[in-house]
């Protein structure tokens, strides 16, 4: 990479592995040779890297058993060098040349540190590929990139990546300029002048760049003039970087290497693609002449299973990972990247070249995780096609008079639906509350039913939903509720604090429910709530929710039961009074109709978008029932370590808290805080019991697959406690523990990634604490439980349910009685 080198070892296996051809070694002899150099670097990164050291021994791996395969190595994730790139050197410091960063445009840059002898295997890496890339010959280079400043000592990955190029260059020039401001142009008159001068030679150029500077520098000013250049024949274009933002423009590789042919007069298979990363720069992976991405004979790659991080079949979609013996400074031998891809084939390719043929997908996609009500349950659940919404006056009619709809109606509808909701309402509150109970239960057994089309969210939401819909239940919910007697829903009742007065809940009308994004089941609990109460719902949900709402009000529409009266009544009569419509949060004018038409808004989501609700116009009296974003977490005291079988139950409880809705409920613990002192456990002990039963917990309530994002905030948060703490979990994703003892609240990462922090005292804890913490699961028996409930209480807590029980909805919730919210309590009569 032009920098001077140490003499190297010529026994180095590493060395002799450099020493083969990049695509014309066969794959019998490039195994042993790869498998050697990688081992022998392993062992000396285990040795050097204090951290990988650590990585690997709570992994269980021991680099001087035998490794037969390259995918028994353990891989660090790239955000192992985002969170700890600084501390992840394997030389000294005095060996460090070179500290590189990425040119991350957002998040964090991952940095990786380099001495000579990384940087000379990373040279010859580089040289040997693009010798075979441009038919070992050297040639002049145009750079469509600004000229590089002065800057030794800290390179961007941009800057380093472009001199390593330039190694194998006879000569080159920059063809943009740069203002101050740091933004790029192309001076088109210079780059006809280059072009006249490669013609005049008659000797082929290879223009180079970063695939999204080329598009939105090059390629759209050359389309928007249409102006083009013709280089000499045998010329390449060679671009390397990621794809995402062309991807979002809708361009797909094929597209841009036609737009980058025409625009350069060559042909299309002369504009090569390369995939590359900087944990493992100086490797890159070339597109060949029949269009498959090829491994040279200095790595190999390894796609894994997002969620479990096992090898899968070639052909098979994963995440992408790369052994490499080049990295000698830094412990980067096997790195799994966040992007996606598949394997393609192995052995000679019909271009010629030997080697691995894979192709690159993507990176790995996923929604932000959000706060309350995100329950899991999109996952298997098949999403509508998304609609575009907030285009003109339209909406998108779901569900309406207690049958599906799928279409798009004009934003004055909503004043027909609620008309419509009204007259429904009406006939509600004529029907007996038990009646109503009745018939929600019976709809509560379908979903319990094995062969309902929603059986996949059982474990999502589902069962719980249909456990909370049980009459006994709704009956005590509803009798709390309601000062003691349901009754008062139907009619006046004998006030039983005042005497000679009467009490009557009366439904406020109609409640409007904005659910939060991924909350189908949770949502209907909100609408079952708005039953309970003898109230019409109208529904808004997010675009893109999966289509579980409508499937639920249908199995409603089409339960009986049997009053005490004998009479039969209709689930019809519930699903009436129920409409569900769709509209994006860009569609202003639909969310304030829809605020204007409600009695009571009930919102649920984050605080940005609870407080657009918030801020709607409303007709005087309406009534706000908001569940905002709120955190929770549990606090376990040394008087319930008393002995090992209570430490296993209460493992097994708070393992159930830690795994339902995959942490995305808002009554779902974070943080475990464990005393010091327990007679059976100490708190590093509580956390392996918990690792245990979370792993027990996984075969009852499995996880088919795993957010895109959320790969890349598990690995970071894991990362982050091999250096800091202790990591308890499998190779995969599927659950995480991990053990420190810092007395603070953990950020959330979600999906089943529980910190468990030991603390002194837990009265230290409600310092901690304010209205944001919804629920604290307490284990907390003897004289202090109550000092802590009044002390956090004060604080803002809200709940403090048995561990074990810390997600079952039940009232009151955030502090309220959401039933009692819904109706207005009328008296008759004067006391005596």
């Amino acid at each position: 990479m032009g920098l001077t080198s140490r003499v190297v070892d010529p026994n180095s296996a590493a060395d002799h592995l450099l020493d083969l051809s990049a695509f014309g070694t066969p794959d019998h002899q490039k195994e042993p040779a790869l498998r050697a150099a990688v081992v022998e670097e392993l062992r000396f990164h285990y040795e050097h890297s204090p951290i990988y050291r650590r990585f690997c021994d709570q992994r269980g791996f021991n680099p001087e058993d035998v490794i037969s395969r390259l995918d028994q190595i353990p891989a660090l994730p790239v955000q192992a060098f985002k969170e700890l790139g600084f501390k992840l050197g394997a030389v000294t410091d005095g060996e460090i040349h070179v500290r590189l960063e990425s040119s991350a445009t957002t998040g964090t840059p991952s940095t990786v540190l380099l001495d000579r002898l990384t940087a000379r295997r990373q040279a010859r890496a580089l040289g040997k590929v693009m010798s075979a890339v441009l038919g070992g010959q050297r040639r002049h280079f145009w750079v469509f990139d600004a000229p590089p400043g002065a800057n030794v000592g800290s390179l961007g990955a941009r800057t380093a990546a472009t001199r390593g190029f330039l190694s194998v260059a006879s000569s080159a020039e920059y063809l943009l300029d740069a203002s101050p401001d740091g933004s790029l142009s192309l001076p088109f008159e210079r780059i006809e002048q280059a072009a006249a001068r490669a013609n005049a030679a008659g000797l082929p150029v290879c223009v180079f760049g970063f695939t999204y500077l080329l598009y939105a520098d090059v390629v759209k000013p050359l389309q928007d003039l249409n102006r083009s250049v013709r280089l000499p024949l045998g010329s390449k274009v060679i671009h390397i970087g990621g794809w995402k933002k062309l991807t979002n423009l809708g361009l797909s590789v094929e597209r841009f290497s036609q737009s980058l042919a025409a625009i350069f007069g060559i042909n299309p298979n002369d504009v090569v693609d390369l995939y590359g990363f900087t944990e493992q720069i100086g490797l890159v992976y070339p597109t060949c002449a029949a269009g498959f991405k090829h491994v040279p004979a200095y790595s190999e790659i390894v796609i894994r299973n997002a969620l479990t991080m096992e090898p899968v079949p070639d052909g098979t979609d994963g995440v992408m990972e790369f052994v490499t013996p080049i990295p000698h400074s830094y412990p980067g031998v096997a790195v799994v990247t966040d992007d996606r891809g598949r394997v393609l084939g192995r052995g000679l390719c019909e271009c010629g070249w030997h080697g691995t043929r894979f192709e690159v997908l993507g990176r790995l996609e996923g929604a932000e995780p959000r706060g309350c009500g995100d329950v899991i349950a999109d996952r298997g659940a098949t999403p509508r096609s998304r609609p575009a919404s907030g285009r003109g006056r339209q909406i998108r009619l779901i569900y309406d008079g207690g049958e599906r709809h799928e279409s798009s109606v004009p934003v004055e509808s909503l004043e027909r639906i609620a008309t419509d909701l009204r007259t429904a309402q009406r006939h509600l509150s004529s029907l007996p509350v038990d009646d109503i109970i009745s018939l929600i239960g019976n709809a509560a057994e379908r979903w319990e039913s094995r062969d309902h089309p929603l059986a996949h969210l059982r474990q999502h939401g589902l069962s719980f939903m249909a456990s909370w819909c049980k009459p006994d239940r709704l009956r005590r919910m509803a009798d709390a509720s309601f000062g003691g007697s349901r009754a008062v829903l139907d009619g006046f009742r004998p006030d039983p604090v005042v005497p000679r007065r009467e009490i009557k809940a009366v439904p406020r009308g109609i409640v409007a429910h904005w659910l939060a994004g991924n909350a189908p089941t949770l949502g209907m609990l909100s609408v079952l709530g708005s039953l309970l109460s003898k109230n019409a719902s109208l529904v808004k949900v997010p675009s893109g929710l999966p289509a579980v709402l409508p499937i639920l009000l249908d199995d409603l529409a089409h339960v009986t039961a049997v009053s005490r009266g004998g009479r039969e009544i209709m689930g019809g009569d519930l699903a009436k009074a129920i409409s569900v419509v769709e509209f994006g949060r860009e569609h202003h004018e639909a969310a304030a109709r829809l605020s204007e038409l409600a009695d009571v808004r009930v919102a649920w989501g984050g605080a940005d978008a609870v407080r657009a609700i918030m801020e709607l116009p409303r007709r005087y009296g309406t009534e706000d029932v908001i569940f905002g974003p709120k955190l929770s977490l549990m606090v376990i005291g040394r008087d319930a370590l008393l002995d090992p079988a209570s430490v296993s139950k209460l493992a097994r409880q708070a393992a159930l808290d830690c795994s339902s809705f995959e942490q995305y409920a808002c009554s779902s613990p974070h943080t475990i805080f464990v005393e010091h002192g327990g007679a059976a456990a100490s708190p590093r002990d509580f956390a392996i019991h918990l690792s245990e039963a979370m792993s027990a917990t996984l075969k009852r309530l499995p996880k088919a697959d795993i957010n895109g994002s959320m790969v890349g905030r598990i690995q970071s948060a894991r990362m982050k406690h091999i250096a800091s703490g202790e990591v308890f979990g499998p190779q995969g994703l599927e659950w995480s523990v991990l053990y420190d003892e810092r007395l603070e609240l953990a950020e959330p990462v979600y999906y089943r990634t529980v910190f468990v922090r030991a603390v002194a005292d837990v009265m230290e804890i409600p310092r901690l604490l304010s209205s944001t913490n919804q629920t604290v699961g307490l284990a907390l028996p003897g004289a202090r439980r109550h000092a802590f409930l009044d002390a956090a209480a004060a604080a803002g807590v809200e709940r403090f349910p048995t561990v074990g029980h810390m997600t079952d909805y039940d009232a009151p919730w955030d502090g309220h009685w959401p039933l009692a919210r819904m109706v207005r309590f009328v008296s008759a009569g004067a006391p005596a």
